[in-house]
């Protein structure tokens, strides 16, 4: 078997269905050759008797993204492991770009690509930017295949590895990512990823994706939850682009530089009306989730 495709899921059958039939429909899709793996951790009071045919499918039950995906890993039959979330769809010649990527780039442990967001409305908040792609697990680093650079990453929704590479490694960290629907925990990824090394993975803009941004992601209340377990995230994986002492003066500076009516607490809740407002309202829940994670002990340097 060449390839593996497995897709986890949680009381999101439909999305799941949806996700295995874009994958089946890409170009290249070979079911003598490939196969698609779904992996239902739904906890057991509300499983369905679901069938994803053509895909197999196998049952996690202990809770946990990172659990999932390790299940799947175990089930795979494939020499190469792919990995699509349950609201991404595989874009035409997604399996055949995966494939020849491996073979194109021999040093290739991991490979991830290109995502793009795909919002339920065409009618974006006025507060919205492009890079808060992010945080919906989307990202372009442009239209060339190559190894990452510093600072870049790929994501969990769109990803592949060798099969020989998640044995050596023992697969994904189960003490990160998320578990269920109540906590957005993540870096369970970038761990794996720092533990292969960065000129060991690979962008391939050709293995393209989808990411569905339903509407309740796309809020200010929700973005706010997801760079606070941003921030629990990178603290908890070691990933942390900041210290403590770091995070206290850049928050005192933001807090002196917004405007009067915005300083204190309110600097965390009030309403943004324009992109440069939510991105300094969501620095600021960053660094000070940071010094929250430190227990506030920010040293003399910062007093």
């Amino acid at each position: 078997m060449k390839l593996s495709v497995i897709i986890c899921t949680c009381d999101r059958y439909d999305l799941a269905s949806t996700a295995v039939a874009s994958v089946v429909a890409s170009a290249g899709f070979d079911s003598a050759t490939m196969e698609v793996v779904v992996v239902d951790n739904t906890p057991s009071p509300r499983r369905s008797n679901v069938e994803f045919d053509p895909a197999r499918l196998v049952v996690c039950d202990e809770l946990g993204l990172s659990r999932a995906r390790n299940t799947g890993i175990a089930a795979a039959k494939g020499e190469i492991v792919a990995f699509l979330d349950d609201d991404a769809r595989a874009q035409d010649g997604w399996c055949t770009a995966i494939v020849s990527s491996f073979a194109r780039f021999p040093k290739a442990q991991a490979i991830g690509g290109k995502t793009t967001p795909h919002f339920a409305s065409d009618d974006l908040p006025k507060w919205y930017y492009p890079e808060l792609a992010g945080y919906y697990s989307c990202l372009d680093w442009g239209d060339a295949a190559r190894p990452l650079n510093t600072g870049e990453w790929i994501v969990g929704a769109n990803m592949a590895f060798r099969a020989a590479t998640l044995a050596r490694f023992n697969g994904f960290d189960v003490s990160l990512g998320r578990k269920g629907a109540h906590g957005l925990l993540s870096n369970e990824e970038t761990a794996l990823m720092r533990a292969i090394g960065l000129d060991h993975i690979y962008y391939v803009p050709e293995m393209l994706a989808d990411h569905l941004v339903p509407h309740e992601r796309l809020s200010v209340a929700w973005l706010r939850k997801r760079v606070f377990w941003q921030a629990v995230s990178d603290a908890l994986s070691g990933e942390l682009w900041t210290t403590p002492a770091e995070a206290a003066r850049e928050l005192r500076n933001l807090v002196a530089s917004s405007p009067a009516e915005f300083r204190g607490l309110k600097l965390f809740r009030f309403a943004p009306r324009a992109p440069a407002e939510l991105r300094d309202q969501l620095r600021a829940i960053y660094l000070q989730a940071v010094l929250m994670s430190d227990g506030f002990d920010i040293g003399e340097e910062a007093r």
